[in-house]
């Protein structure tokens, strides 16, 4: 599982400079607007808001990063202070995707990004935040985290599983854990869903040419 979860997040480092290249290339390749791979963006002034906000965002966290190296000596910071930022983080992110995308391609790249980040956080809530809160897995004497694997669950009490997920949550039952886990399958496959009919309606649009 470690070097799944490695290798997976190798790709979509390689997917973010990949977007961040095409952002910079929105507003400094004079070209791109002329090639027809912009037609997606109505001006880059519709783009400059998100842009400016989350760049403002990273800034605070880098400086965050900066202090907290220098009194503790660790140069990190918490992953969910970007939860604020998704809807800004998905336009940069698919703006930059698209403008490095061909023109007959670019119907997919949204499905194909939705698809990727669904089974990404898919695998993550059932195979790490799961096991772990769940008690199943744990950090190593060296800080690494132990592998889960399916077998794990072979004989075990999963009602009791289910019970220890929901042991901080005073209004939640069991049941209560099984229907919201049921609704962030069907809203995950839901996003899934809606990306691909878009896909499939802009290639029509595109096919059909302009209407007269």
């Amino acid at each position: 599982m470690k070097t799944a979860a490695f290798g997976t997040g190798s790709i979509y480092k390689y997917l973010a400079l990949l977007a961040s290249l095409g952002l910079v290339a929105i507003y400094l390749v004079p070209w791109l607007k002329r090639s027809g791979r912009l037609t997606f963006l109505r001006s880059r002034r519709s783009l400059l808001v998100p842009s400016l906000f989350y760049g403002f965002f990273w800034l605070g966290l880098l400086y965050h990063i900066l202090i907290t190296f220098v009194a503790q000596g660790i140069s990190a910071s918490q992953g969910w202070y970007l939860y604020c930022l998704v809807a800004a983080e998905v336009i940069v992110v698919m703006a930059g995707l698209l403008a490095l995308s061909p023109a007959r391609f670019q119907p997919w790249v949204m499905p194909a990004a939705t698809i990727g980040f669904s089974l990404l956080d898919i695998y993550t809530v059932h195979f790490l935040l799961a096991p772990y809160y769940a008690g199943l897995i744990a950090h190593k004497a060296d800080g690494a985290l132990a592998t889960f694997h399916v077998g794990m669950l072979r004989g075990a009490d999963l009602w009791s599983y289910i019970g220890r997920l929901a042991a901080n949550e005073p209004y939640l039952n069991h049941a209560g854990f099984l229907m919201i886990w049921f609704f962030y399958l069907l809203a995950t496959s839901g996003l899934v869903a809606i990306s691909l009919r878009a896909g499939w309606r802009h290639c029509r649009d595109i096919s059909a040419g302009p209407s007269l």
